[in-house]
């Protein structure tokens, strides 16, 4: 995860007002597969 993808999971966060933890397995795992996809 690069920070700027942490950054705007922050912002995302923030304007949701829901705890990122509640999703963070989910997000992690759209990243993975989005970081695999682009290499």
């Amino acid at each position: 995860m690069t920070l700027a993808d942490w950054e705007l999971l922050q912002i995302l966060d923030r304007l949701s007002a829901i705890p990122l933890r509640v999703d963070y397995r989910s997000l992690e795992t759209l990243l993975l597969v989005k970081d695999s996809g682009e290499s």
